[in-house]
């Protein structure tokens, strides 16, 4: 005879369950980079807790300031290593300058300030909402690879927020929206598209201290019908180009993209 589980006590294990793992999430270990002996990511002498296991970072937390006297380059993993060594929340604070080469998962949000990197063939994967500049000054620069949020990255966040996202190569993913200084407190968002790809699932926001600019062959790509919305932020001087120069906005019945024409 099949036997089910009544609904209240399923209601109880449910709440059980989710209770510890906000417990656990709130008192993961935090871990802080020192660099007192290399730039390798990877090396626990080169953090504050030499306990750190990075074959099972369990959603560990993992926080960047100045090396001392070496920044950190991040190298990556592949296989099974890329779910085991991704930390829960990754923070680089104001005075932090990472290089990013290979795959990184921070998995429970992402707080980006001072500089970040990425280089070669990297994919910064992050897995919650990302923000660049949170209440102090953030600086992305994407030459080449994939940095990829899946829900909404802001650039500049919160009062004092100031983020600046530099696109040369490679491709940023706002897997929901992507919003460039909006928001509370007045935050400061810039977008420079300058040889890579901007590509949005959902919509676009930009703030009164937000500021696209695209030049070259840098463009911006976003999910739908958006061409009005697009035209509206060019014609109002929040998505800019080079002086001489024009953008395009095409709708090919999928995505709408912004280039120079």
């Amino acid at each position: 005879m099949k036997k089910t589980l009544p609904k209240t006590r399923l209601s109880v294990c449910i709440a059980t369950l989710l209770f510890f793992s906000i417990v656990s999430s709130s008192f993961a270990q935090t871990y802080n980079w020192v660099g007192g002996v290399s730039t390798d990511f990877y090396n626990v002498n080169n953090w504050d807790n030499t306990a750190i296991n990075f074959t099972t970072l369990n959603y560990a937390n993992l926080t960047i300031g100045a090396g001392s006297p070496y920044n950190p380059i991040n190298v990556g993993h592949s296989g099974n290593d890329v779910i085991a060594k991704r930390p829960g929340i990754f923070t680089t604070n104001v005075g932090a300058n990472i290089i990013i080469t290979g795959t990184f998962y921070p998995n429970n949000g992402t707080n980006l300030n001072g500089t970040v990197t990425i280089n070669g063939s990297a994919y910064f994967n992050n897995r919650n909402y990302t923000y660049l500049g949170k209440a102090a000054a953030g600086v992305l620069n994407v030459n080449s690879g994939i940095v990829n949020s899946n829900y909404t990255f802001y650039i500049g966040y919160g009062a004092g927020g100031d983020g600046t996202a530099n696109v040369a190569g490679g491709t940023l993913y706002a897997n929901t929206y992507l919003e460039v200084g909006t928001g509370t407190g007045s935050p400061i968002g810039k977008l420079n598209i300058t040889g890579g790809t901007v590509d949005v699932k959902t919509a676009v926001n930009i703030g009164t201290n937000g500021t696209i600019f695209i030049s070259g062959i840098g463009q911006l790509i976003v999910t739908g019908e958006k061409k009005t919305v697009l035209e509206d932020y060019i014609a109002n001087g929040k998505i800019t180009c080079p002086s001489g120069q024009s953008l395009a906005v095409v709708y090919n019945g999928t995505r709408t993209s912004v280039t120079i024409s």
